[in-house]
């Protein structure tokens, strides 16, 4: 079973793996260069079968773009939380829900807080959050 430490790691290259322009985090970081989307704390269920058959675990995504101009942000952070398309974050995972072997199944639930501002070093963000279902 893949340790909370590969999860994070593989949510993060099965998403670079065709984003190459996205800034991966896969811990809260102190500083972001966008786009980014930022793997954040999990909450697990372990009771999801008996004799540990397998463990349910919700990872908030966060992705963030700049705010040089409000309409194209909000363009910029469409095709990430999209539910289809080349940027779509969502498809990509649905491509690839072993997140490259490391896990048994994974997808993205839902997408909220869209539009949620940001601000990091004094730099202004907006941005949304998927929720990732993922069992090990």
């Amino acid at each position: 079973m893949a340790s909370l430490k590969e999860i994070r790691l593989a949510i993060g290259k099965t998403v670079l793996d065709v984003l190459s322009e996205m800034n991966v985090y896969a811990n809260v970081p102190d500083v972001v260069n966008v786009p980014a989307m930022v793997v954040g704390p999990p909450r697990a269920d372990y009771a999801k079968a008996f004799n540990r058959g397998f463990d349910e675990w919700e990872f908030e995504i966060y992705l963030l773009v700049g705010i040089p101009e409000i309409t194209q942000s909000q363009d910029n952070l469409d095709m990430y939380v999209t539910g289809s398309g080349p940027k779509s974050i969502r498809e990509i995972i649905a491509s690839n829900p072993s997140l490259g072997d490391v896990v048994s199944d994974s997808m993205v639930m839902t997408m909220d807080q869209y539009g949620g501002s940001y601000a990091n070093c004094g730099l202004p963000h907006v941005g949304a959050r998927l929720t990732l279902k993922v069992l090990t």
